[in-house]
């Protein structure tokens, strides 16, 4: 049995609240089929796994599908909680800010993912929650996924750089602080290379008053940083780490953060 041919075929497992019973239009001998209620796209194969390429395959995952939380890089985590369908729903409208649009994918094949507007997914997340003990959310636009899993934990998460999990641990880290940085009066400008160029890089430059640091990772696992301090040197002081994990990079940019604001020498 091929992909297409399973995929999609139980569209009646969603919740009547999402789908409906409708005239088939030139589907062969079928004259009734399961469609999407207005606001419910239901979604074909090919659909389905140009979300999942972008969103779930760009972690690391366990046999049965789930995410394997533990060898994802803590800067991509954004929170874990026990899961309920009050709690679920705060979660999207707190770490989904730019959703216009959410894609829901199953524990199986055969129930057609579906994409809906926020609103209309937040009402509707009592019913699924009733019917699917496991299921992932993801927000093309914010670049998030959300993981109810089976054993009533939800987990949210920033989708790695698909192939590029270091320099995604750090843009997540600095989309994360950007707003208290800026809010509190240091300069930030980002630095992305086209994902084109055969060494990627991601850098990231932070400043205030006085002092300021420019952190550049590249997808080899290489760092580069350099530091200025106007009152003591013009001239910046380089460092240059090789093999760095997410974690040190994470750590690295939070140090190097707290320097800048004078809380360190």
């Amino acid at each position: 049995m091929t992909l297409e041919g399973v995929y999609g075929t139980r569209p009646d497992l969603l919740p009547r609240s999402m789908v409906r019973v409708a005239r088939a239009d030139n589907q062969g001998d079928r004259r009734l089929i399961w469609v999407g209620k207005p606001e419910v796209e239901l979604l074909n194969v090919d659909q389905h796994l140009h979300y999942e390429s972008e969103s779930l395959n760009c972690y690391p995952r366990n046999s049965d599908g789930t995410i394997q939380w533990s060898a994802v890089p803590d800067g991509l985590v954004l929170g874990s909680m026990d899961s309920d369908s009050f709690q679920l729903s705060v979660i999207i409208q707190q770490f989904m800010p730019s959703v216009r649009s959410l894609v829901f994918l199953w524990g199986s094949l055969t129930v057609p993912s579906v994409a809906m507007g926020i609103e209309f997914s937040v009402s509707h997340l009592p019913g699924i929650m009733e019917i699917f003990p496991e299921f992932w959310i993801y927000s093309p636009s914010d670049r998030v996924v959300v993981e109810s899993s089976f054993s009533g934990v939800v987990t949210v998460a920033h989708v790695p750089s698909e192939g590029r999990p270091l320099l995604g641990a750090l843009k997540a880290r600095v989309d994360e602080a950007r707003p208290n940085l800026e809010g509190a009066g240091y300069t930030l400008e980002i630095f992305d290379s086209p994902e084109r160029e055969e060494k990627n890089s991601f850098g990231v430059y932070v400043a205030r008053e006085e002092r300021g640091f420019f952190l550049t990772v590249w997808d080899s696992g290489e760092v580069q940083v350099s530091a200025i301090d106007f009152d003591v040197d013009p001239s910046p002081r380089e460092k240059y780490l090789p093999d760095v994990h997410a974690d040190r990079l994470v750590a690295e940019f939070e140090k190097l953060v707290d320097w800048v604001s004078g809380n360190a020498g």
